[in-house]
């Protein structure tokens, strides 16, 4: 356990894993360094910066995904035409 790990009561984790389960108490019993470790490990995995950043665009995270152009309007044909007007 390091410095800036949160130190909180078995109370705490016991509630933990009557609300949300044992896998989740268990993830927050493990120390700071590697929850983030294997979030980091998630997040290249899905390739998702955008998703999973530790901070938004906005606030200096990774950059946002291009927005694609949108597609060109179509010209109605007869067959678009309301058949009975």
């Amino acid at each position: 356990m390091t410095d800036d790990d949160p130190v909180y009561s078995e109370a705490y984790y016991q509630h933990i894993a009557r609300i949300l389960g044992d896998a989740a108490a268990a993830w927050a019993r493990l120390p700071r360094a590697e929850r983030y470790r294997e979030l980091k490990l998630l997040h290249r995995q899905f390739n998702t910066p955008d998703d999973l950043s530790i901070w938004p665009p906005e606030l200096g995270g990774d950059p946002p995904l291009p927005i694609p152009p949108p597609l060109p309007r179509r010209e109605k044909s007869d067959r678009d035409r309301d058949p009975s007007a």
